[in-house]
């Protein structure tokens, strides 16, 4: 358990690494704008994750309580097209 955490917990700040890594070599404003973005997105992915943790921790304790919400499955597959397709 502990090595997919770790490994889910990485993967965002892969990405967020390589990304920083590759606009600190642009120039171009636009294209920096556009990597900063992903770079927010993993954070928050990664920010997510965390989370998820502390409601497992939860969920162990008896303590977790869940909320219904409506979502668009549309919107979550093109996030992790953003958040992986530069990693791939």
């Amino acid at each position: 358990m502990l090595a997919t955490v770790t490994h889910d917990l990485k993967t965002p700040l892969n990405g967020m690494l390589s990304i920083l890594e590759v606009a600190l070599e642009l120039t171009d404003i636009k294209e920096i704008k556009n990597f900063m973005t992903i770079v927010q997105k993993n954070g928050t992915l990664l920010n997510f994750l965390i989370m998820d943790i502390l409601d497992y921790s939860a969920m162990l304790k008896g303590e977790l309580r869940l909320i219904l919400s409506r979502f668009d499955i549309n919107d979550i597959l093109k996030d992790i097209t953003d958040l992986i397709g530069f990693q791939a």
